[in-house]
């Protein structure tokens, strides 16, 4: 009920995790809809990056107790990749990982969000 009516009882609680999905969800559809980040055809935002962000977003919603905080990590996009990149595929480093600028720092995993800063 929350994602229809804001105002709904017992949402106020929420606005900040709805907030999240609905800026995730504005991320899918610039992924969704091809756009591209140069004239060269290059993809303004991976499927990998994209990942990252749900991670991040799904990560807020459990309860820290379960798992410890071992299982309770948030992530940077250009973090990840380069991890990917050290252990699986080299060319992981090559993948775009920059959300747009209106986008940058309202989904968690790039650019400053409250659950992690990614600036670095």
């Amino acid at each position: 009920p929350c994602l229809a009516d804001r105002t709904s009882n017992g949402c106020a609680e929420l606005h900040d995790e709805i907030t999240d999905l609905d800026n995730f969800r504005s991320l899918l559809k610039v992924f969704l809809n091809g756009e591209i980040a140069d004239g060269e055809g290059t993809p303004a935002l991976s499927a990998s990056a994209l990942l990252i962000g749900m991670h991040n977003i799904i990560t807020s919603t459990v309860n820290p107790d379960f798992g410890g905080d071992a299982r309770h990590k948030f992530y940077c996009a250009t973090e990840a990749m380069e991890k990917i990149s050290q252990s699986l595929v080299p060319e992981a480093r090559q993948i775009a990982v920059t959300a747009p600028p209106d986008l940058k720092d309202k989904v968690p995993g790039f650019g400053v969000h409250r659950l992690r800063n990614c600036t670095n």
